[in-house]
């Protein structure tokens, strides 16, 4: 059965979700693979995906994530409840989880490894190659510079605008 692309789209882009994970009565026959469905966000405002996504059950929040692109991934994260968050991230496949965490940098990881629970995070680290006793571990990488003859509220001013 093919999967119904711009009828699903339109649907989606006027909030109704049904439809995105079953197609037809028939159980067998109507499962839409959750790569169809992140498919089809992309093609929807970031917003509109992310309502969606909520609106999901959390095991399809966790199917789903793994399938989202990059970008996504870490706005839906940022849209969601803490303990949400860290459920879908904690929930992930280690596979899945390291790709994810592998595209973050700096700060950003920083702030979503606050999402892992102690087992996924020690795992993580060793699988990004971090040694138990590595200062990459904790090393923060994000930095920015400023002009020395800045006062302090026009240093505040210059970060607030060109970094986030």
């Amino acid at each position: 059965m093919n999967f119904p692309f711009k009828e699903t789209r339109k649907k989606l882009l006027a909030g109704d979700i049904s439809g995105l994970f079953r197609i037809s009565k028939n159980k067998k026959d109507s499962f839409i693979h959750p790569s169809e469905v992140a498919k089809l966000f992309t093609s929807i405002p970031a917003e509109k995906a992310t309502e969606a996504f909520k609106s999901f059950q959390t095991e399809q929040e966790v199917s789903v994530f793994p399938y989202l692109d990059n970008q996504l991934q870490k706005k839906v994260i940022r849209s969601l409840t803490t303990p949400r968050a860290a459920y879908i991230l904690n929930a992930l496949s280690s596979d899945d989880r390291t790709i994810f965490y592998s595209r973050l940098k700096g700060v950003e990881l920083s702030n979503f490894l606050e999402f892992l629970n102690d087992s996924n995070k020690t795992a993580l680290h060793k699988a990004l190659g971090y040694s138990d006793k590595s200062v990459a571990r904790i090393i923060n990488t994000d930095f920015a510079t400023i002009e020395s003859g800045m006062s302090i509220s026009e240093a505040m001013e210059y970060l607030r605008k060109n970094h986030k």
